[in-house]
């Protein structure tokens, strides 16, 4: 949404430039609205890890933050199998967003 209101005030202000003409106020804000909407697209389409937990009653996904290591990730699946003896079946995936 945000990018088509700012793809619309940019096709506005596109037209004011050629034309003339005087220019709303609000119309530089709208334009902002495209790179507000494309930053949101793309951040959403970030691939990073995750980790899916399977309980009793309930599968769920723990995302991790964008910048993290999978050697690390593994460590830590390994320090909590051997301190608290889960069960782990490791498979390093990427998630394709968006995270929910």
């Amino acid at each position: 949404m945000c990018i088509g209101i700012g793809i619309g005030c940019a096709w506005y202000l596109f037209w004011w430039l050629v034309d003339g003409g005087v220019i709303p106020k609000l119309l530089p804000t709208g334009c902002a609205f495209a790179g507000l909407g494309i930053y949101v697209l793309v951040s959403a389409l970030r691939r990073g890890y995750f980790l899916r937990v399977q309980t009793e009653r309930e599968v769920r996904k723990i995302v991790f933050a964008k910048g993290a290591d999978p050697e690390r990730i593994e460590w830590l699946l390994n320090e909590a199998k051997r301190t608290f003896g889960y069960a782990i079946k490791s498979e390093v995936e990427r998630t394709r967003g968006p995270y929910r």
